[in-house]
């Protein structure tokens, strides 16, 4: 019936236009204070923003930038540097022999896992520390010194992955996980970015 249904904060409520872009409540304000909704379009006419008025601003993000695609993506990296861990301290002692470089790639890439998997658990308890005290530690400072390390090492597994590439070194079978490592490196390092885990900023 040219209506839009919304959900704030567990309030579910009916919205009709009454002019272009611009909605209204059907009956009651939104929250008790919300009495109006307007949509914001860029110049192709996709709309980019929410305005709730009276006051504050919604952007619209990317897929990437959701809480679902996000959570995901950490859970997926921490899943492959625990198995990178299990595999390094439970792997078959006859293995075959590796090439040098196989054996530095293996090496980084377990000191990888365990400096990212000490991050997460390091950062998590700290947040759940902010949660009841409104302040990260002092230590915080020392944490994130862990994500410039994790980037160091992260291009290194690259150019490590690159070169076995272009040399032929090793079995194909393990030239494609440890690109699949890097790669996974790579994706947790764009993760801390994305979250302005990298450096200091605060």
């Amino acid at each position: 019936d040219n209506k839009l249904l919304i959900s704030v904060m567990g309030e579910h409520a009916e919205i009709v236009e009454v002019e272009p872009l611009l909605f209204r409540p059907v009956g009651k304000k939104i929250l008790g204070e919300i009495a109006a909704i307007a949509f914001e379009e860029d110049d192709a006419g996709e709309i980019i923003r929410l305005l709730p008025m009276p006051a504050f601003s919604f952007e619209k993000i990317k897929w990437y930038e959701t809480v679902r695609f996000q959570q995901i993506l950490l859970a997926v990296c921490v899943l492959v540097f625990v198995i990178r861990l299990v595999r390094a301290f439970t792997g078959r002692k006859n293995l075959p022999e590796k090439t040098a470089l196989e054996r530095w790639s293996h090496g980084v890439a377990s000191a990888l896992s365990i400096l990212n998997l000490v991050f997460v658990a390091g950062f998590l308890v700290m947040f759940a520390q902010a949660m009841e005290t409104s302040l990260f530690p002092d230590s915080l400072a020392v944490l994130l010194v862990l994500p410039i390390l994790s980037v160091l090492l992260s291009v290194v597994l690259v150019v490590f992955a690159a070169v076995s590439w272009a040399k032929g070194d090793g079995k194909v079978k393990n030239r494609v996980y440890a690109s699949i490592f890097s790669g996974v490196s790579v994706a947790f390092v764009l993760f801390l970015g994305y979250w302005n885990l990298l450096g200091w900023n605060y």
